[in-house]
């Protein structure tokens, strides 16, 4: 080593002084043995004395806790990610050493020589430190500025370098100053361990001193990975858990000294600098053992520079004793997602005395990690043209506040997608719940919690995307609990009647990109994505409390309740389609308006069909009505005879109420359905323009004591006629059904009366119009049977003929019935016309010939049930002789039935008989019975016929009867005959041989 640049290293045993010094541009003049000296070899160069200290920290494991369970309290099984307590190892513990430090003195110029001695040597007091041109104090001039705006790199040799904490190199200003003892400090015999304090000199006063001022800094100008890896990964390690990662590391250099950094470039020659702060210093102590340390920097860094210069870090406190941790707290910016509240990340790194596990009574002093979260901006704020429509697509639209500003012990960071900067914040093993309000269009404070994924600020824009897609698809963990709070969902337009406000179970939220792009760092706006909300008018129609998901109606985002864009006022559209069905037995068999609900609407309530039809001011009674059994009369689809007229009364409306209503204490819910849609012709039905229809219901529930319900339906069809397939046409004034509870069923069917065509039979039947005069017009309007069953309403009438005499011909025995049939089953209407019955035949008489049969017709809105006719014809004569007596007869009939499940049959018959008795003692009878019937069902078709003979003789008390009975049954063909039905096996035999 040259002479002007040479070492010596210092071992005081007293008080533990190891030093080594390092002389440049000084040589060692030993010309007075007793008085060594110093001298600077060149004038004109800077003389350095480089103090070299031992390592100054101890870099240890840290061991990570989490929030103490409860007592008792088990792991809820299967969790995915539970909360992790680390158990320390048994000591030692692993640990990393630091290098060695640095302080370099700068000799002034007027100083030519100084006494080499411990005592020269160790006096620092008149010496400027030199410090690497980054490390400025607080507050520095435009030159110091520019000497600064250099890239970071390593200190120099001749630069002051402290190695603390472990890889991370911090450097005091020019103003700093070294105070310590020159000589050993004893006191009652112990000596004191040599240390050095960092302290401040006040340039204008010409003093130095200890206490606190602006210029006792520090800045990190390096570390040691730095030039490798300036930009780690967030949770990179030293090879385990330290309070001090690598990332904090490089970001501490670059908060705290990098003045290259550019945070706005103006224009091509106007560029403003970002201005790394200094770390205000509260200790800082060297010794042979490792330092002690209190620093507490804090940083305001502009959010967009978070992310381009990859710095979060907002406040570092470090407390170090003897070169051990005791105290380190790191607090990163970041923000809760989706809700966009800025926090911070607290991880705190301390030195606690505790066993290693519960088990165990050895104590140690390990080093123990949480982590928690700080929320920093407890409101926030969400100006309408952040929003893509104008706030319309989140209720909670000007802002929302966090009331939970700390949270508990965080559950080890599991990362999402493997990115380190974001995570869900867990507390043991599940979401931590954090609490919210906001207040809705309508002013209402509403409170809720939910589940958050904590961002860090410096990879905001890859980890959004990342954090929105997790968001998205993580199910029912984004469900946010409203325990049946009231919200409104739209403002009310005051044209209309009615509102938004809805009772609501959970909110589910995403976000959206923000359409004031810059507005902040954070470009999204939370947006509602779905509700699960309770709808008292489908909730009392079908009986259950079930809540429905909703989602924000496209239309009303694009164009709010503006009746010129959207004159149904709709405002939310279901997830899942809701089926509002009417059960038949409260409507009486009249109607069952049966739909499925796909919207909602301020003043119309629960809708259907397509809802931007509706919006347009268009109504599809197919899109509307679209279940099949949705139905008039249980055989008309309502979509084939409601016309597509769109008007306020003639669309069904659900629409319920507090009775009385606010401000007075409600005592019953009450819903009504109020429906009067316009009609038209379709298939059996015929309306005329005074064709009317009418549905009305009212369900009330009462809100206190038990919450007893009750309901009314009146149900009205006016002025319509029904055509049973052209065989029979009724026309009624009024069908109308009365239901409630507490109330007998009450149908009127009102007929126009029959000399004005109330009832006209059609084609073949035609010529039973003559008999119209017969039936009673008001037969079912007070009918004289009314018969209610679970499955259905059957009203009617049954009337007998007088008998009828013209000349030698004789009627009797004649009854007319008709019953109308409305099903609660949803089957269709049915109409049965009778003339007689077969059980009582009508009778016909011509001098010796008479005869009888009945008619009887049943048919629905879905075709002809039963067609069933009899007829039968013949002659009596009988001879009295006194001494003997007789008589003959003979009859033939026919007999017809049609039914509806492909049966038709048809008989023909022939009775021919007599009888003789003499004197009454002995009677001898004949009869001869000869039947024929034609048989198809199902597509298969038989004649069927029978013949009997029957004799009976009677003398006096005793009588024999025999009976001689054939029976033969012909079965019709299904096809052609087969070959093999064709020929006989001996035919095919010759045939073969004739060509063999």
């Amino acid at each position: 080593m040259p002479p002007e640049s040479f070492s010596v290293s210092v071992l005081r045993p007293f008080d533990l002084l190891h030093l080594t010094f390092h002389f440049q541009n000084l040589r060692l003049n030993t010309d007075d043995p007793n008085v060594p000296m110093l001298e600077r070899v060149e004038s004109l160069r800077p003389a350095l004395i480089i103090v070299q200290f031992p390592p100054q920290h101890v870099q240890e494991e840290a061991f990570f806790e989490v929030e103490p369970a409860f007592p008792g309290e088990e792991e809820p099984p299967n969790n995915p990610d539970p909360a992790v307590q680390e158990i320390p190892r048994h000591p030692p513990v692993r640990a990393l050493m630091a290098g060695s430090s640095r302080l370099v003195f700068r000799l002034p110029d007027d100083v030519t020589a100084l006494p080499y001695s411990l005592t020269g040597l160790l006096d620092w007091s008149g010496y400027e430190l030199a410090v690497n041109p980054r490390a400025l104090p607080p507050e520095f001039d435009d030159d110091a500025l520019a000497a600064a705006q250099i890239p970071v790199n390593a200190p120099g040799v001749d630069e002051s370098a402290i190695e603390i904490p472990y890889h991370l190199f911090l450097s005091p200003n020019r103003f700093a100053r070294w105070i310590h003892s020159l000589k050993p400090v004893v006191r009652n015999g112990r000596s004191e361990l040599w240390h050095t304090r960092l302290a401040t000199f006040l340039e204008e006063e010409g003093i130095v001193t200890e206490s606190p001022t602006d210029n006792r800094t520090v800045r990190a100008i390096w570390a040691t990975d730095y030039d490798t890896n300036p930009n780690p990964n967030l949770n990179d390690t030293d090879g385990f858990r330290t309070s001090i990662n690598p990332s904090d590391r490089a970001m501490l250099v670059r908060e705290s000294s990098d003045f290259t950094i550019v945070e706005e470039q103006i224009d091509d020659e106007t560029t403003i600098f970002y201005e790394p702060a200094a770390i205000p210093v509260n200790k800082l102590m060297l010794t042979s053992q490792g330092a002690w340390m209190d620093v507490q920097g804090a940083w305001e860094i502009d959010p967009s520079l978070m992310e381009t210069a990859n710095m979060d870090i907002e406040a570092w406190r470090h407390i170090t004793t003897q070169g051990r941790d005791q105290y380190v707290c790191v607090m990163y910016a970041g923000f809760l997602y989706p809700f966009g509240h800025r926090a911070s990340l607290i991880k705190i790194t301390e030195r606690k005395i505790q066993p290693r596990n519960e088990n165990d009574s050895y104590y140690s002093a390990y080093l123990r990690q949480r982590l928690y979260l700080v929320v920093r901006e407890p409101v926030k704020s969400y100006p309408t043209a952040q929003f893509a429509h104008q706030g319309r697509e989140q209720p909670l639209r000007s802002q929302i506040r966090v009331h939970t500003l700390v949270t508990p012990n965080l559950d080890m960071p599991t990362n999402i997608a493997k990115k380190d900067s974001l995570f869900w914040v867990r507390v043991g093993g599940d979401d931590y719940p954090f609490q919210f309000s906001g207040r809705d269009v309508d002013g209402r404070s509403i409170s809720f919690s939910g589940a958050v994924i904590f961002v860090r600020a410096s990879e905001v824009s890859e980890a959004f995307t990342v954090a929105r897609a997790a968001y998205s698809n993580s199910g029912d963990r984004r469900i946010c609990p409203v325990p049946r709070q009231e919200i409104a969902y739209a403002p009310k337009n005051t044209d209309k009647d009615g509102d938004s406000v809805l009772v609501t179970e959970s909110l589910t939220f995403h976000t959206q990109n923000s359409s004031q792009p810059g507005f902040e760092i954070f470009d999204f706006t939370p947006i509602l994505h779905r509700a699960n909300v309770h709808i008292p008018a489908i909730e009392q129609f079908v009986g259950s409390q079930k809540a429905v998901a909703i989602q924000l109606f496209e239309g009303y985002l694009q164009n709010g309740l503006d009746l010129a864009n959207n004159q149904a006022t709709l405002f939310a559209e279901l997830v899942d389609v809701a089926g509002l069905t009417i059960p038949t037995d409260k409507a009486g068999g009249l109607s069952t308006p049966n739909i499925d609900v796909t919207g909602l609407s301020q003043h119309l309530g629960p809708v259907a069909s397509s809802l931007n039809d509706l919006a347009n001011g268009s109504f599809d009674p197919l899109s509307f009505f679209g279940r099949a059994d949705a139905q008039l009369l249980g055989g008309l689809s309502l979509s084939d005879i409601i016309t597509n007229i769109f008007t306020d009364d003639q669309f069904p409306k659900l629409l319920p109420k507090l009775e009385p209503p606010p401000p007075a204490k409600p005592e019953k819910l009450v819903t009504k359905l109020d429906w009067k849609p316009t009609v038209k012709s379709a298939g059996v039905f015929v309306a005329d323009d005074s064709t009317t229809f009418e549905i009305m219901a009212r369900l009330e529930q009462k809100l206190t004591g038990a919450g007893d319900t009750s309901f009314e339906i009146n149900g009205k069809l006016t002025n319509f006629k029904i055509n049973f397939l052209q065989v029979i046409e009724i026309s009624f004034n009024t069908l109308e059904f009365l239901s409630g509870t507490g109330k007998k069923v009450d149908v009127n069917a009102d007929i126009v009366p029959i000399d004005d065509g109330g009832i006209l039979f059609l084609g073949p039947l035609a010529f039973l119009n003559e008999l119209r005069k017969y039936i009673p017009s008001d037969g079912f309007i007070d009918p004289p049977f009314l018969d209610i069953s679970p499955t259905g309403v059957s009203v009617g009438f049954t009337q007998a003929l007088p008998p009828l005499a013209v000349g030698v011909f004789s009627l009797q025995n004649v009854n007319l019935g008709a019953v109308l049939n409305l099903p609660f089953t949803g089957e269709p209407a049915r109409f049965r016309f009778n003339f007689s019955e077969r059980h009582c035949p009508f009778i016909v008489t011509v001098g010796i010939f008479g005869g009888g049969g009945f008619f009887a017709l049943a048919l629905g809105l879905d075709g002809i049930e039963t067609i069933e006719a009899s007829l039968e014809f013949g002659g009596n004569v009988s001879l009295n002789l006194g001494v003997a007596s007789g008589g003959v007869y003979v009859m033939a009939g026919i007999y017809f039935k049609y039914q509806a499940v492909d049966q038709v049959q048809l008989s023909g018959y022939f009775r021919a008989g007599g009888s003789l008795s003499v004197l009454g003692l002995i009677t001898v009878s004949l009869e001869f019975y000869l039947e024929l019937s034609y048989i198809e069902k199902n597509g298969n078709a038989k004649v069927w016929g029978r013949a009997s003979l029957t004799v009976k003789v009677e003398v006096l008390f005793f009588s024999k009867s025999v009976s001689i009975t054939v029976e033969r049954t012909f079965s019709g063909s299904a096809g052609d005959p087969t070959f093999s039905q064709m020929l006989t096996p001996g035919d095919w035999r010759a045939y073969a041989r004739a060509f063999a």
